[in-house]
């Protein structure tokens, strides 16, 4: 089945960043991925050729990054919604999916990643 919406994904941004609840994780950045996927309608872009029909994804990631390093949440999960924010402040973006990972976070694990998904009201 198609869904209604087609997808824009930005996938793997890289930052180094404070994030996490362990003291050395509120002294030391560490590496941490985000990857967003935007459910809107590309339509309009795919017919007019035009930048204001659609996403422009250069902005976006490079806004995703500031604030993944300017801020120092203690939950992968508070970065997460707040960079599902950042998508949704355009009106074309109907819907995200965003994934938070900290390939360092575990010792006997190579990643924790945690997925969540926020649309519109």
């Amino acid at each position: 089945m198609i869904s209604k919406f087609d997808e824009i994904e930005v996938q793997k941004i890289r930052v180094n960043a404070i994030l996490g609840l362990y003291p050395e994780e509120r002294i030391t950045p560490q590496d941490i991925i985000v990857s967003a996927k935007l459910y809107l309608d590309l339509t309009n872009a795919g017919q007019s050729d035009d930048l204001q029909d659609t996403v422009d994804y250069d902005s976006l990631h490079r806004a995703i990054a500031a604030m993944a390093e300017e801020t120092a949440y203690l939950l992968i999960e508070k970065l997460a919604d707040h960079a599902a924010q950042i998508c949704l402040e355009n009106p074309l973006v109907q819907a995200c999916s965003i994934t938070v990972e900290k390939p360092q976070a575990l010792e006997l694990a190579d990643n924790i990643a945690i997925t969540i998904h926020r649309s519109r009201k």
